[in-house]
């Protein structure tokens, strides 16, 4: 991979003709049906999201879609420009009507790993894949590790649904007590709860994957395979696992990612690399500046009240 991140960081020649691509693309094909669709996908993507958090937060406050609507996106933008995405916390809180907003700081890292899980159970299918059809060497799997963190993956959904093991080990250590507070939402929820909000996470996952699928279309990537799907896998995987401290270092993770799983099928690099940006743009940009309008209006309407 490394030679992927000198390519993305160091080669400028590589930012100029992407740029290129990218713009003769939605200059001359911009009625592109794959490019329409992709762009359709993104607001059944955001209120997805949506749903998802309206159906977490309903459980401890009055939560319209309106309000969760308001959350998602403004979550969008401050996660956008805060290490770890930080800001979305605080965001979702923000727009609910409760008087105990800070216990809902567990809802929120639900709603997060839960989109988690399902990106995991993928990206360890495509490493399944790559390695079956030998695109990726054993060298590069350390399958001990990964079978590990599947188990503690699963382990973690089991304790999500049987916190009064975990308040017990937590107010069994003086320095963890208070964590407990922010948590003891969780024995709301229901196993069947739970496994709405996996099902919606996968639904949200699917459209992740048909638009850069499409975007692949649109950049004259003329054919699927099993391989290709699962290197979008782990273009995902990798994005999701690895952290980021800002906006650019979780951009240029994806970008080389996507050299790396995609451009060693064979795939032309500007062609994957455009699509994958083209993914952020629809994606990431455009719900950012909605949430950015969301917070100003916010801002403005508690001044003047």
């Amino acid at each position: 991979m490394g030679y992927c991140t000198y390519l993305f960081y160091a080669d400028g020649n590589f930012y100029v003709q992407m740029y290129e691509v990218i713009v003769l693309h939605l200059q001359y094909k911009y009625n592109n049906p794959y490019f329409i669709a992709s762009m359709m996908l993104m607001p059944i993507n955001i209120f997805i999201e949506v749903a998802k958090w309206k159906f977490l937060a309903s459980k401890h406050s009055h939560t319209s879609y309106i309000d969760a609507a308001k959350g998602v996106v403004a979550g969008l933008t401050l996660g956008f420009i805060t290490p770890h995405a930080l800001g979305d916390y605080l965001a979702r809180v923000y727009f609910m009507k409760s008087d105990h907003k800070i216990q809902s700081i567990g809802l929120v890292l639900i709603s997060r790993i839960s989109q988690f899980y399902i990106t995991l159970f993928f990206g360890l299918l495509g490493f399944y894949v790559m390695y079956r059809f030998s695109i990726i060497a054993e060298d590069y799997i350390n399958f001990p590790v990964l079978v590990l963190f599947a188990v503690c993956c699963v382990l973690s959904v089991y304790l999500m649904t049987h916190y009064d093991m975990v308040e017990y080990f937590l107010l069994s250590f003086k320095p963890l007590a208070q964590i407990n507070y922010y948590f003891l939402i969780l024995k709301q929820y229901s196993l069947n709860d739970f496994s709405t909000v996996l099902l919606l996470s996968l639904g949200r996952y699917v459209v992740f994957c048909m638009q850069f699928l499409f975007l692949l279309k649109f950049f004259e990537i003329d054919y699927y395979n099993i391989l290709i799907i699962a290197g979008v896998w782990l273009i995902f995987f990798v994005k999701s696992l690895l952290p980021t401290f800002n906006f650019l270092t979780g951009l240029g993770v994806r970008e080389v990612a996507t050299l790396f799983f995609l451009g060693n099928l064979g795939l032309q690099k500007i062609s994957v690399v455009s699509a994958s940006f083209m993914l952020w743009l629809i994606n990431i940009l455009l719900p950012v500046m909605v949430g950015l309008i969301v917070i100003i209006t916010a801002r403005f309407r508690k001044i003047t009240t």
